[in-house]
């Protein structure tokens, strides 16, 4: 990261946003599908007393089976990632020098802490509907992930106004394959927009929060290959130097070694030489 920001003379640095379906939990977008289906829009089609042929989250409105919803459900979010529509996301924690935080991401000890001041960056918004709420000129700051099903009130705000704008358009609408239609565009613009906030409790420890990156056609998806040969896809993403802090040095590394070596490269640069080198206060025999 410092070499590519260095070579470049940029005042960004270079953050790689991965797709959903690869993190830690590839079932989480799945999570935050039915949490929307079952708990926030049910909740707000409620309080707009909606018949039900215009309940988007009765979309697939099959008879019979559980199993066969969770077939259309499997279909609609593997259609998406094949298009592209599927978020790709850059995840923080609240937490800096964490005993479990480093044990799982940190190299056991032996990386570092990379430490930002919160930052807006601009929202794209791939193939949302035209009246949607959200722009893609809007500056979306980096949201706090949800362990308890709940969404922030901005982005409820957000969800409510959008929703409100397909019944306006679905009341007016007697055909049926024309209102499956319109129900399936704003069904898109609720979940990549909305599920990749929310998580399951057994990752509440991480105190996560997370930036998501929504590609356009003319984004350039990058693989990179994992220890176990996945291949994971990813976008580059740019973070300005000036919401860089810091960095902190794992306690299992070779800690002198490493402070003096960074302490030297921020030193020896204009645009880091305010960025400061932290020891962990951690002991190394936690790791």
């Amino acid at each position: 990261m410092l070499e590519t920001f260095e070579k470049e003379g940029s005042q960004e640095f270079e953050l790689w946003a991965s797709s959903i379906f690869y993190m830690n939990d590839p079932r989480e977008f799945y999570h935050g599908y039915e949490m929307l289906m079952n708990h926030h829009l049910p909740k707000i089609e409620k309080e707009m007393t909606l018949k039900p042929e215009l309940r988007v989250s009765r979309i697939w409105n099959v008879d019979g089976t559980r199993e066969k919803e969770t077939g259309f459900k499997r279909t609609f979010i593997n259609s998406l990632m094949k298009n592209n529509q599927t978020p790709f996301i850059i995840s923080y924690s609240r937490l800096q020098d964490n005993a479990a935080l480093w044990n799982k991401y940190g190299d056991k000890g032996r990386g570092v802490c990379l430490v930002f001041k919160e930052y807006e960056s601009e929202f794209i918004s791939a193939n949302l509907p035209k009246d949607a709420d959200v722009k893609i000129k809007d500056m979306m700051r980096v949201y706090d992930v949800s362990y308890d099903g709940s969404l922030d009130e901005s982005c409820i705000k957000v969800l409510k106004n959008t929703y409100e704008k397909f019944y306006k358009k679905a009341k007016h609408i007697t055909n049926d394959m024309q209102l499956f239609e319109l129900k399936l565009n704003y069904l898109v613009s609720f979940v990549i927009v909305f599920a990749p906030y929310i998580k399951t409790k057994s990752f509440s420890f991480e105190h996560e929060a997370r930036l998501i990156k929504l590609i356009q056609d003319n984004d350039q998806i990058s693989f990179r290959c994992a220890k176990d040969g996945t291949l994971i896809p990813f976008v580059k993403e740019r973070v300005p130097v000036s919401n860089f802090i810091g960095v902190y040095v794992g306690p299992a590394s070779c800690v002198e070694l490493n402070t003096k070596a960074l302490e030297n490269r921020f030193h020896n640069n204009k645009a880091l030489y305010d960025k400061r080198v932290i020891v962990s206060d951690l002991s190394p025999e936690f790791f």
